[in-house]
């Protein structure tokens, strides 16, 4: 099965953190569209959506618009080749592809379509939607570039409930995303997040006793 481990997906999103550099010569990119381009048919939702990420970071990455358009680069009609790889993503945008899709759920087909239809829009060459994220100190840092968005999605999966406290006190993150916390707390921020999530426990308690019926 090509299905990824949740492991493997986050590996992939760490392509972002990757130098162009580093990314090898055109056999290296060419190698990996077409792995992608398999994953593209993976059962699995998420799967698909960590292959699609890959497939424009490579696009952003290796400026491969202009191949795409010309039909040049990575035998562009072939199996795995730019024009394939394009038509398969606007497939999964329109729910295409037969019983197999039919069987997904809404929830999921409703996923494939918001994901692909953002890849789309930037393999075209438009600029990704930015994503903003609110700090606890009250500042609030945007983030505009699609390979900043892709590092910002790897972080927030990979450090779940720390994520917010990571960006006010790893100089990494904020030398990635590009901005400087003002005055904070992150000892406070944690106590104060703790004593939310108590209260939400506290109040879905609530909520279930009074949900019952003598």
């Amino acid at each position: 099965s090509l299905t990824l481990t949740p492991a493997t997906i986050f590996a992939l999103r760490r392509f972002a953190t990757v130098p162009p550099s580093e990314l090898g010569g055109s056999a290296s990119v060419e190698a990996a569209l077409q792995t992608m381009h398999a994953y593209l048919f993976d059962e699995d939702t998420a799967t698909r959506v960590a292959a699609g990420e890959a497939i424009t970071m490579i696009f952003v990455r290796c400026n491969l618009g202009a191949l795409s358009t010309s039909g040049a680069g990575a035998d562009a009609g072939s199996e795995g080749g730019l024009q394939a790889i394009l038509a398969r993503m606007k497939e999964i945008e329109k729910n295409l592809g037969g019983g197999e899709e039919k069987r997904k759920s809404k929830g999921d087909r409703a996923s494939l379509r918001k994901e692909f239809k953002e890849y789309l829009r930037v393999v075209d060459g438009e600029a990704p939607k930015s994503q903003k994220i609110v700090l606890p100190n009250g500042q609030t840092v945007e983030v505009e570039s699609f390979e900043d968005i892709v590092f910002l999605n790897y972080m927030r999966g990979l450090l779940a409930d720390g994520f917010l406290p990571s960006m006010l006190g790893n100089p990494i993150m904020q030398q990635v995303l590009d901005f400087e916390p003002v005055e904070h707390d992150v000892d406070r921020f944690c106590v104060d997040q703790k004593r939310r999530s108590e209260q939400a426990r506290a109040k879905d308690r609530r909520s279930k006793l009074n949900s019952f019926s003598f």
